[in-house]
């Protein structure tokens, strides 16, 4: 199947600007960019806080709160 004119065009546009934008792609880091990555991942966590600790006092509370209601008498109608 031949292409038209304007559908070749089109198509060696789109290969070219493929080809322009791989050429300006940069696929490793500077030795800058390595050095302060680097420095990043070696620095240890700050410790904001202890984990929660468990309390079965809460638990219970909590299942008061989210325990069922007693239905209601029903309304004479």
């Amino acid at each position: 199947m031949l292409m038209s004119g304007i559908a070749a065009q089109m198509v060696t546009l789109l290969c070219k600007e493929a080809l322009m934008l791989a050429q300006e792609t940069r696929l490793v880091a500077t030795p800058t960019e390595a050095s302060t990555i680097g420095a990043l991942m070696v620095q240890p966590e700050a410790t904001v806080s202890d984990p929660p600790l468990p309390s079965p006092e809460a638990a219970g509370l909590l299942l008061l709160l989210l325990s069922p209601k007693e239905p209601k008498e029903p309304k004479g109608r």
